[in-house]
């Protein structure tokens, strides 16, 4: 039975862990199903059909398009993919025992401001310092941010994305079922980061390829400052190993950060996942005046790794520096595709990847740089960089720098 799409009642709704098993495969029931089962206001449940429509209306990516054509999407079958239900995080004073890779980067870090890890497990954990929340930091699971904080959140889940319409980043927008909002008030100034952790392993679906869809968004308001550290890998400590035997899974993740005048963000990314995972990202950045934005990306496994990372300079003085890393093996294909848009004065981008490789592994690279009229007096660096670590039958990274001035 189809439930109708309202308002969530004020009181508060308690979701059970009852179908962890897949759910249906990917389309419009499970749009509908996904507004139900968490009781979302109608503004989300419009917004995510909407989203649905227009993906359904947006050719798939082929060979013909720039950005995809080294991307091998025939082996990413949509119409056989089942997406796992994740519930929301329980809040907990101290973190159970969660997979080494998490644990590791946790020790490694040394203390942080608050922690939250995700599985289609058991729903996840999430931890925050309660001095931070008494000065009025929100940190959630987006499920529980859109159920405590639906006016806070709903600017920027229902914001139009900039560009041209991209497949995969409206089918995440209709069915995101996991990650986690980030509120840092103005004048606030964090010294410790928030450690974001996804565990996803498609291999133990069987005949079926899993999906996830992660959505992250950080707003840093005036004049505050915060470091986040996402980290996504295995469930477990064990990683499915690349024997061809098992079907494709996809994680497909929208990524959203504000930085306000005088904000000051970092972030790191760390992405390890098993030869079956087919990972896909757009990450956007949109940085006010004097704010400054850092971010680095560590790929380090996966199948296949699609990632477009964009940078919106859009207030005077505004700064920005993109960095990554790529270490592949085996087979893996990598594809960054970075966007770095000067919308205003005095702004500075700066753009570093290395990429270091062996065996068969290929990695692919695209810069775009895009300068208004008005953005007098911008700063541009970007050099990039590739290490073969084994003889390889063909180039294996391609630097393509396209510069359009805006009218």
């Amino acid at each position: 039975m189809r439930c109708a799409l309202v308002d969530p009642p004020k009181e508060d709704v308690q979701i059970t862990m009852s179908d962890r098993e897949l759910a249906e495969t990917i389309d419009r029931q499970r749009v509908e199903g996904l507004a139900c089962r968490f009781a979302e206001p109608s503004w989300l449940a419009d917004n995510r059909l909407s989203a649905w429509e227009s993906y359904l209306q947006t050719a798939m990516p082929g060979p013909r398009d720039e950005e995809w054509r080294r991307c091998d999407l025939s082996i990413l079958d949509l119409t056989k993919l089942k997406a796992f239900n994740l519930g929301p995080a329980r809040q907990v004073a101290a973190l159970p025992t969660l997979p080494q890779w998490y644990q590791s980067a946790l020790e490694h870090l040394g203390p942080c401001a608050g922690a939250l890890f995700q599985t289609t497990e058991d729903g996840g954990y999430l931890w925050l310092s309660q001095e931070l929340a008494d000065q009025g930091v929100i940190f959630l699971d987006l499920a529980s941010a859109i159920e405590k904080h639906p006016e806070l959140v709903r600017p920027y889940l229902t914001a139009a994305a900039k560009g041209d319409p991209d497949k995969f980043a409206l089918m995440t927008k209709a069915l995101f079922n996991c990650g986690a909002f980030l509120y840092v008030p103005a004048n606030v100034q964090l010294q410790h980061s928030f450690v974001v952790g996804t565990g996803f392993c498609g291999c133990k679906n069987g005949e079926h390829g899993g999906a996830i869809f992660p959505r992250l968004i950080v707003v840093a308001e005036q004049n505050s400052k915060v470091d986040i550290v996402s980290i996504m890998g295995c469930e477990s400590d064990k990683r499915c190993s690349e024997d061809g035997s098992r079907p494709v899974s996809l994680s497909s993740g929208l990524s959203d950060v504000h930085v306000n005048k005088g904000a000051r963000v970092s972030y790191l990314e760390v992405q390890e996942f098993g030869a079956d995972v087919f990972f896909i990202h757009r990450f956007d950045s949109h940085v006010l005046d004097n704010g400054q934005f850092t971010a680095m990306t560590l790929a380090l496994g996966g199948k296949q790794t699609k990632a477009d990372i964009a940078t919106y300079l859009e207030g005077k003085g505004a700064t920005s520096e993109v960095l990554g890393a790529v270490f592949g093996s085996h087979s893996e294909k990598y594809n960054f595709n970075t966007i770095q848009e000067h919308n205003a004065p005095d702004t500075q981008s700066d753009i570093n990847f290395r990429v270091a490789l062996k065996d068969a592994s290929s990695s692919v690279y695209q810069g775009i740089i895009r300068v208004s009229r008005a953005a007098q007096k911008t700063m541009l660096i970007s050099p990039t960089r590739t290490f073969c670590w084994a003889q390889m039958p063909k180039p294996t990274q391609s630097p393509n720098w396209k510069y359009w001035p805006m009218t």
